[in-house]
């Protein structure tokens, strides 16, 4: 039986890793994608894998975003589209011992010139501070045919806005 300090130190990983996968749904519906950024270590990166979506989409294989960069690029995707749901978070793991933690999860996004919905998933593998509450680095696995096809997409509505 775990002990009292890793089993509320477990809890605090769920509930941060939880609210990070959700913030999703608010950094849309709001408009504000600091969202985002509010259980990540300020100096957290984000790295996007596989590399050949990152390759496809033109960019270089061993990308990292900071949380800065991140919700600037997210904030240019909310006139294209908008996230509707958070459909599912699954399959969560956690390391008290190694402050790490990862699951799956399900977004539908509707684009924003003609309703059509999309659904996203991801695979996320997540360093945590010690106390549990931060994010310090994030891997985010995309399903790289379907999220290639949203980016295309997302970049031809921002085309015809005038927001390349």
């Amino acid at each position: 039986m775990a002990d009292t300090t890793t089993a509320t130190l477990r809890k605090t990983i769920n509930t941060t890793l939880r609210s990070h996968l959700m913030s999703y749904l608010p950094a849309s519906s709001t408009s504000d994608p600091s969202h985002l950024n509010k259980d990540l270590n300020p100096t957290a990166l984000r790295h996007i894998s596989p590399s050949s979506f990152l390759l496809a989409l033109g960019a270089p294989s061993d990308l990292t975003i900071t949380p800065i960069d991140y919700i600037a690029q997210f904030g240019k995707e909310l006139a294209p589209s908008k996230v509707k749901s958070v459909d599912y978070i699954s399959d969560v793991v956690i390391d008290t011992e190694g402050l790490f933690a990862a699951a799956r999860s399900g977004y539908t996004n509707k684009f924003t010139d003609n309703g059509e919905e999309v659904q996203l998933e991801f695979a996320w593998f997540f360093e945590i501070t010690e106390d549990g509450r931060k994010i310090t680095k994030v891997r985010e696995f995309v399903d790289a045919d379907v999220a290639g096809r949203y980016q295309r997409r997302a970049a031809e509505i921002l085309k015809g806005l005038g927001k390349e």
